[in-house]
């Protein structure tokens, strides 16, 4: 790790007032000059962003992914965080021309006509230029910015250092092992490095189509494309929310919605990342997608979990939610379902309590993902990122049509995805397809049965029984048998100090100071020292020492006040 780095991070955070976690981290150096230079001004939200967007590209970015996870973080955070923005200076056209005349096959000269010096966007791992092509037609080219691969490598490993630190001092987080965090957000970044993950990805949405005829993907120049360098079809078209005509607008919304439903629920692959630059307006053509960095993938399985989920949503079925939600997210240990229904049912009597086309989905979205934080259950990184989808889309479909009752539009739709195939040939089929499976466990299970016997008559098959009582008893004999000892050795050095002063109390001197006595008070202060420790040890054993960042939280906000 480097400490040069990490020392301009940890003054940074002091600077923002988060030096109190560094001073309860035990990091080496931040114990005591931690606190001395907090300033308590803003909330601390929005100093966590501000902190943030000093700390540079890839705290951003990490800032970003937070943001769509508000099972981890309070709602004011999730609100900052949605916030961030990635203010990167351009870098200078003479990188960037270095770099297309080596990543472009016969350079710039063989493949454009004209390539504008100014970016039309810049971020953390690339730039944006418009450009033309040789012989006609208006093209983007999007370049990675050289030596960025290095940069972001040091700050990953910076992010791991931190996320440990984090993971043992500070109670909420350790519940959601951040390293695991640091460790996605790792792998997003290695992906978006190689530009041809999202040349796949584009050419993916093509491939899978639009379901209303009037979603446009740009098209990709694939033999001009690399690991380096992505050159796309050029959208011209303002934002979808920029557009006047009340029925176009209210068009252009429906047009979303199914768009969306097709994406989540049918192909499973859809742009995580919808807000209103992201949706170009293009003059009869329909809307244009761009920006094809953050993408998530659902699983067959968990598109049917979310088809289900949104039918118990609609009927008020707190129970079957609360089964759902369990079966859906990553919980360490079992929970309470039935408390989990009991909460469920309070959400639905209250947020849930009005006709469904005033219900605001993004507070649904936040109660639901608090709510089954506070029960030790963990979502996926990819319902977390649809949960930040959905909440974009609606707002802009809102946004063009303030009157449009969205559960009216969609759950038909979803009904159709969970009822019997009214084609009896579709019927025919799943059901053949349910035979087979039946048919293939009940010709394992003989095999897996005698598996079992020859086993256990084998004396191969060990049977590991734990409960909450017996996992803590081996623990707790290791620490009996440790106080034991300190307890021993600290009574030896008092018995043995004794020993000492008593027959032979000041007979040998050096320079006048008698040396039996004076090793005795030291055997009695090392006794005292083990005494101490035994004791202390005795009253802080199963204690929690880190910090409630929840706390801390609430004390930033008093203080502000």
């Amino acid at each position: 790790m480097d400490l040069g780095r990490l020392t301009r991070v940890a003054g940074i955070m002091v600077r923002y007032g988060f030096g109190s976690f560094l001073a309860d981290s035990s990091l080496p150096g931040f114990t005591t000059a931690a606190k001395s230079g907090e300033k308590m001004q803003q909330p601390a939200s929005e100093r966590f962003r501000m902190m943030l967007e000093e700390l540079g590209p890839i705290f951003i970015k990490f800032g970003q992914l937070l943001s769509t996870r508000p099972d981890i973080l309070p709602p004011d955070f999730i609100e900052s965080l949605t916030g961030l923005q990635e203010n990167v200076a351009p870098l200078a056209w003479g990188g960037i021309e270095a770099e297309l005349e080596t990543s472009l096959p016969g350079g710039i000269g063989e493949n454009f006509d004209f390539i504008d010096q100014e970016p039309m966007a810049t971020a953390s791992v690339s730039q944006v230029h418009r450009a033309r092509l040789r012989g006609g037609g208006d093209v983007v080219i999007k370049v990675r910015r050289p030596e960025i691969e290095e940069v972001i490598h040091a700050d990953l490993d910076l992010l791991r250092g931190i996320a440990k630190v984090l993971k043992g001092t500070i109670v909420e987080v350790s519940r959601h092992n951040p390293e695991r965090w640091v460790d996605e957000f790792a792998a997003a970044m290695e992906q978006e490095l190689d530009l041809m993950n999202e040349v796949s990805t584009i050419q993916t949405f093509r491939k899978n189509g639009s379901r209303t005829g009037e979603l446009v993907i740009p098209e990709v120049y694939a033999p001009l494309c690399s690991s380096r360098v992505i050159v796309m079809e050029c959208l011209d078209g303002g934002p979808v929310t920029q557009v006047e005509d009340r029925d176009e607008r209210k068009r252009m919304a429906r047009i979303l919605l199914q768009e969306f439903y097709k994406q989540v629920l049918v192909d499973g692959f859809f742009h995580a990342d919808p807000h209103p630059g992201n949706l170009r307006y293009l003059e009869g053509r329909g809307i244009g997608l761009i920006d094809f960095g953050l993408v998530g993938r659902l699983s067959a399985r968990m598109r049917d979990l979310l088809v289900r989920l949104a039918t118990a949503v609609a009927f008020k079925d707190s129970e079957r939610v609360a089964k759902i939600v369990y079966s859906a997210g990553i919980a360490r240990e079992r929970i309470d379902l039935a408390a989990l229904s009991r909460d469920v049912d309070e959400v639905f009597g209250t947020t849930l309590g009005k006709p469904l086309h005033e219900i605001d989905s993004e507070i649904v979205v936040l109660q639901f993902m608090s709510l089954v934080s506070r029960y030790g259950v963990t979502l996926p990184h990819e319902l977390a990122l649809l949960g930040k989808a959905a909440v974009n889309v609606e707002g802009v479909v809102r946004t063009l049509d303030p009157e449009i009752d969205i559960a009216r539009e969609l759950l038909p739709q979803a009904y159709q995805m969970i009822s019997v195939p009214e084609d009896p040939e579709a019927l025919l089929t799943e059901g053949f397809k349910q035979l087979v499976r039946l048919k293939a466990m009940m010709e394992e299970m003989p095999l897996q049965v005698d598996q079992i016997v020859s086993d256990v008559a084998g004396g191969k098959m060990r049977l590991n029984v734990t409960s909450e009582q017996a996992e803590g008893l081996v623990p707790s004999i290791r620490e009996l048998g440790a106080l034991l000892a300190l307890g021993m050795v600290a009574a030896a050095s008092i018995v043995a100090a004794a020993l000492l002063i008593i027959p032979y109390f000041g007979d040998a001197t050096i320079r006048g100071i008698p040396v039996l006595p004076v090793i005795a008070a030291g055997m009695a202060v090392y006794a005292g020292f083990l005494m101490a420790l035994v004791v202390a040890w005795a009253l802080l054993r199963g204690r929690d020492l880190r910090i409630q960042m929840s706390r801390w939280i609430s004390l930033f906000r008093w203080w502000k006040k």
